[in-house]
């Protein structure tokens, strides 16, 4: 009998999967840089969604520092709820006196803002009052002696009707030396007075204050104290665009006395912009005037 194929050629090998060729194998993840490789159109595709995810970005910071960015007139965000306090909660704010509150009685001869003085008409202090009222009975005295023709008609004048006549007379004079009565004039001349006592410089130890109006903080503060009352008229007289060519220029000069006092004093200018009533972001943008007016303290724009 022939030999088997095993006896002629000998023992078979069966060669393992892991030693034959390719094409016997499974396919398998390759991680070959060829594979990451992109086309034009995904490249092109991938810039777009990055520069769209960056533009979205700017614009949200674009609009968080629009709402936060200080109004040119007011000094403060218009679009916070609560930054409108600057202004109320500020030194400046607290001097001015508003003609209704004076006429309604609520500032009359009262204690504003921690000062002692009290609040007289035509700007009188208290010294000048008490000079008044000594001198009162002496002037009202005299006349009644010119006026008397005999000694016994100026004693008995002086017993009977000088004491009355006093009296009548302080009255009077109590009434017109009364801030109520004094006019939107009399009131405006009495804030402008406080204004430049609280700005001037302050006095040296054992010296008197000595006002002086030429200062770069009473400039600032007279210069807001103004643009606050041209802008109370603008609200309540929309159709007055001279007020408001007035109001522009008001603002216009405030700002060139703040960036002379940040070049020169930028210590005091810090310190004024919290007494003004002023963000402290004011200046680093350029300010530029707009035709609309801004909304009155507490009405947040949307």
């Amino acid at each position: 009998m022939a030999a088997s194929t095993a006896d002629r050629y000998g023992p078979s090998i069966i060669l393992s999967p892991f030693l034959q060729g390719p094409a016997s194998l499974p396919a398998r993840f390759s991680c070959a840089p060829s594979l990451f490789v992109k086309s034009k159109a995904q490249k092109k595709e991938l810039e777009r969604q990055r520069a769209k995810v960056l533009q979205a970005q700017r614009e949200k910071r674009l609009a968080l520092s629009l709402k936060q960015k200080p109004d040119p007139i007011l000094g403060y965000s218009t679009s916070l709820p609560e930054d409108h306090l600057k202004w109320e909660n500020s030194e400046l704010r607290r001097l001015i006196l508003k003609n209704d509150e004076v006429w309604s009685g609520k500032v009359d001869e009262k204690t504003i803002g921690g000062s002692d003085e009290n609040l007289l008409n035509f700007c009188l202090t208290e010294e000048q009052r008490e000079l008044l009222f000594e001198a009162l009975p002496a002037v009202t005295s005299q006349k009644s002696a010119l006026e008397a023709t005999t000694f016994e008609e100026v004693e008995h004048r002086r017993q009977e009707k000088v004491d009355e006549e006093v009296e009548v007379k302080k009255r009077a004079l109590s009434r017109i030396l009364s801030l109520r009565n004094a006019n939107a004039k009399g009131i405006e001349k009495l804030n402008k007075l406080r204004i430049l006592k609280a700005f001037s410089p302050p006095p040296k130890p054992g010296e008197p204050q000595k006002l002086d109006p030429g200062c770069s903080e009473v400039q600032a503060a007279l210069t807001t104290y103004k643009i606050h009352s041209a802008l109370e008229h603008a609200w309540e007289n929309s159709h007055d665009f001279v007020s408001r060519r007035y109001l522009t220029s008001l603002v216009n000069l405030r700002m060139k006395i703040l960036k002379y006092l940040r070049r020169t004093q930028p210590t005091r200018y810090h310190e004024l912009l919290q007494r003004i009533g002023l963000d402290h972001r004011y200046l680093q943008e350029e300010i530029v005037v707009r035709s609309k007016l801004p909304p009155r303290p507490g009405k947040v724009l949307g």
